[in-house]
This record gives C-alpha cells, structure tokens and sequence, in this order.
C-alpha cells in the first residue's frame, strides 16, 4: 500500500550539523542543501558550534540573517568523543518533520531533494509494517556504495526513544536499529562525502577516537542498547497496527 508522509506545522527537513573550525565547508554544505530545495524556507538548519570558535560563531551570526539557522553553542567537552550528545541536543531542538543528521565536508547533490523527501512513498507490501513515523530514508553517498552516513529520519523516532544514539558512530546506530526494525529504505538523493580529503585537526581528533568508538559500538552493552531501541519502537508500530485494525 502506498503512503504519502503527512506534513507537520513546522519545517519540512531540521538539519543537524555539528561544526568546528571548517567555515567555508560548514558554508559549502548549507549553500548545496539550500541552493538544490524547491522549498528552501521548508528547511531548519541547527548548527552544534563549540564556544571557543569565534569564526564558526561569527560565520553562524551571518546565516541566521539568511536562513532558518540556530546553534547550540557550548563548550568542546571530549571534542569528537562527544558527538552523540550533541547530535542529541540537536534532535531536541528540531521542529521538523525529518531529522537529516549532517556534515561540514558534505555537500548535496541532488536537485530537488526535499520534494523527493516531501513526496516521499513506501509501497512495499508484506515487507513493510506500513506505520509511516518508524522511517529512515538513506541517501546514496558518491563513490562508496552501500554506505548509510546520510540518512532522514522520522522526527517521531527520536520523540519515542529519546535519544538518537549512544555512540559516535550515529549513523551506524540508527541504520543498525531501523534495519532491525525493516524500516531503512535507501532513496535516490544523492551526497558526496569529502572526509578523505580533509587532513585537519577535525579530522585527526576524529581518527584518533575511531581507535576505540567502533569497539564501544559493538560492545555487549551497546548491542543491548540497540536491541532495547528496536523493541521500543517494535511496540510503537504495533500498538499502531492494532489502532489501524480497530482493536483495544
């Protein structure tokens, strides 16, 4: 059955996009998103920014008097290590219908990208629960097939866990979690990933926390963790189905 995602009373698409030090990507970034919509004022952007990058503060003062822009402006903390909390603040901040979780060396590629999203539908049959707020819609990343680093999530996924990871690795959790739940549906929107090509301190503190993070991910812990997010959201989409099927 085919379904057509209802639109909320706020924005479209809220952007999650933790920066440091990378002013002209950070601007890169939010041109290609901004310049490819059709519905440019239908996107939020929410910038992580911590409170000793006086560029990327005064960078974030210009934008918000061109775009729906606000920040989360604190203190570094465990830099890198700390990712998932901020991309957590975020997810609280945002008001939109999907949560489309970000970078400062990505760019958009795809002309029209949010009517795909707006215009969005799943017509999978058996192989779909059919409750329309347990999606994750997954971008193709440029030159690394099979990749799930950019993904638009159901704002009502995060309402329901509270939280969008417990690791780093965000997007790894939650396509790990939404392709438990069969609800992970790669879509032709298209982001070049330029992370290779970036030999920054960002980029160095980054790799230097890879050396333990992927092993967090994958600890018994975090596997039971993921595992308690599935079922949560398991009962969502069944209370759902119940509701669907007239049944207390």
């Amino acid at each position: 059955m085919a379904y057509f995602f209802q639109r909320g009373e706020g924005p479209l698409v809220s952007v999650l996009l933790p920066t440091r030090g990378r002013v002209d990507g950070l601007r890169i970034a939010i041109d290609s998103l901004h310049s490819l919509a059709e519905g440019k004022f239908n996107i939020e952007y929410l910038l992580k920014i911590d409170d000793d990058d006086a560029d990327t503060i005064t960078c974030y003062e210009w934008l918000k008097t061109l775009l729906d822009v606000r920040a989360l402006i604190t203190p570094r903390g465990n830099g890198y290590a700390s990712m998932h909390h901020w991309v957590n603040e975020l997810s609280r901040m945002a008001k939109g219908d999907w949560l489309f979780l970000f970078n400062d060396d990505a760019e958009m590629r795809t002309e029209n990208w949010d009517v795909g999203i707006e215009t969005m539908h799943i017509d999978r049959g058996s192989a779909w629960h059919g409750c329309p707020d347990i999606v994750y819609l997954v971008c193709r990343t440029i030159d690394r097939e099979g990749a799930y680093e950019f993904g638009f999530l159901r704002r009502r996924v995060f309402e329901i866990l509270g939280h969008y990871s417990f690791n780093v690795h965000n997007d790894t959790w939650m396509a790990s979690v939404m392709g438990m739940l069969n609800s992970a549906f790669v879509v032709p929107i298209n982001v070049a990933h330029h992370s290779g090509l970036m030999q920054d301190d960002v980029r160095k503190g980054s790799v230097e926390v890879y050396k333990t993070s992927g092993h967090h991910l994958n600890s018994v812990p975090m596997v039971r963790a993921k595992c308690d997010d599935v079922l949560r959201l398991a009962d969502y989409v069944e209370d759902w189905q119940h509701q669907q099927r007239g049944e207390e």
